[in-house]
């Protein structure tokens, strides 16, 4: 987790967390960002709105991807999910007049600040654009001390039997960058919810959460989205 400059600058919202680490290792290759958003209920269709337009400008920016998605059940929650080619690229859009113009939008109407997590990709299947009618899951799940080994580990099956199965369009494990890099993000995207379901009754995603407890930080955060954009 780390500020966002610009909107700091315009004295909007600060985004919780540290900044980069100066000594933070460059990431090569593409960089995956992930930003929650939650506004007030009565916000939501002004949110989108401003939402549509940032993610147009990411994508005059350079951005090679800019999805929204909307929470089931909590319509006044989003979440943007970017790629970026690299640092670099990031970089200059942070800088770019359309982090102020977001911040500005959004200012009166947020709960709480921008969460915006960067990662680099870990296993998985390659991005393609989000189908509209599809089932979304994503997912926060993070580790302490020795479960980092243990869980990039128990990530290798997951992801190469996950891959496999019936329904699936989209399935990404990311990992998020230091000074977070015992912090994962699970990108899903399914044809359907029955899919889902029985991806999760599967035997090796029971193997795996079975094992999540003895090394588990945070509860295992997963919620549902419909693509919005």
């Amino acid at each position: 987790m780390r500020f966002l400059p610009l909107l700091l600058a315009c004295g909007a919202l600060a985004v919780a967390g540290a900044g980069r680490a100066a000594d933070a290792p460059k990431i090569e290759g593409p960089l995956y960002v992930t930003t929650y958003i939650e506004v007030a209920p009565d916000a939501a269709g002004s949110t989108l709105a401003a939402l549509k337009a940032y993610r147009n400008d990411s994508l005059k920016e350079g951005a090679s991807a800019a999805d929204i998605f909307q929470e089931t059940g909590q319509a006044s929650r989003f979440v943007v999910s970017e790629i970026w080619k690299d640092q670099q690229s990031l970089q200059a859009h942070e800088k770019s007049p359309s982090m102020a113009t977001l911040a500005e939008r959004l200012k009166p109407v947020s709960f709480k600040p921008l969460d915006v997590r960067e990662h680099s990709f870990y296993l998985g299947t390659p991005y393609k654009a989000p189908l509209a009618g599809d089932f979304f899951v994503i997912s926060h799940l993070d580790v302490y001390g020795p479960g980092v080994a243990i869980l990039q580990s128990a990530f290798k099956p997951l992801a190469e039997e996950s891959r496999k199965e019936k329904g699936v369009e989209r399935y990404e494990i990311l990992d998020q960058t230091v000074p977070h890099a015992n912090h994962f993000r699970l990108f899903e995207e399914w044809a359907s919810e029955k899919d889902w379901v029985a991806h999760n009754l599967s035997q090796h995603v029971q193997n795996f959460q079975a094992a999540l407890p003895g090394y588990i930080g945070t509860p295992y955060d997963q919620r549902l989205y419909r693509l919005a954009n």
